[in-house]
Order: C-alpha cells, then sequence, then structure tokens
C-alpha cells in the first residue's frame, strides 16, 4: 500500500486530479495556466524547516498581525478603504509588527 501511494502513478493522477492544489511531486507539474510554479518549489529548506537563511518569525508576530489584518479586511468590506489602501497599510504595520517582535525576541534571548 505504502509503495504504490508513492509510485508515480499516483503521483501523476494527484496531480492531474487536483490542478487547484501544488504537489510536493514536482517532477510532475511544471506551470499551472501557462504559469511557472518554479517559485514555489525552488527554495531549499534547512533543517530547521525554514529555507536557507531565513529566520523563524517570533510567534508574538501572529496574533498582533492577524489582528491589524482584520481590521484593514474589515474596512475595505465596509468600503472606509480601498484594497490597496489597506493593503499598504497591512505592509507597513505589518513590517512594524514584525520588527517590534524580533527586538522583542532578542531582548528576552539575552
Amino acid at each position: 500500500m505504502v509503495k504504490y501511494i508513492n509510485s508515480e502513478e499516483v503521483a501523476k493522477a494527484t496531480v492531474s486530479s487536483n490542478p487547484g492544489e501544488l504537489s510536493s511531486r514536482t517532477a510532475y507539474i511544471k506551470e499551472r495556466d501557462g504559469r511557472s510554479l518554479e517559485p514555489f518549489t525552488m527554495l531549499k529548506m534547512a533543517r530547521n524547516g525554514y529555507p536557507k537563511g531565513a529566520e523563524p518569525v517570533p510567534a508574538s508576530f501572529y496574533s498582533a498581525f492577524d489582528q491589524m489584518a482584520q481590521a484593514e479586511v474589515q474596512a475595505v468590506v465596509e468600503s472606509k478603504k480601498s484594497v490597496d489602501e489597506a493593503l499598504k497599510t497591512m505592509q507597513e504595520k505589518g513590517q512594524d509588527i514584525y520588527d517590534k517582535a524580533k527586538r522583542e525576541q532578542k531582548n528576552t534571548e539575552q
């Protein structure tokens, strides 16, 4: 059973039957709708599970970013902001939240 599930036959069938999903079997799907999928598969993961040279995102970032992002999406839904304005705010505030989380993480490690 394990051999069959990991076979080329199943990999090819899975890729063709799930066109909206990325497959870990990259040999069988190189592009979708005429666009290369290489950017999604070209990073090599390090042993810690992150792309080489990348650092883990501090845990405190996620909840703060999520709250801010929800508020921005709500502003768009309520027509208080355009999508472009909300995305710009999310980028700027998101970077600030990330920088703050990294500083806090660094301070607690010392």
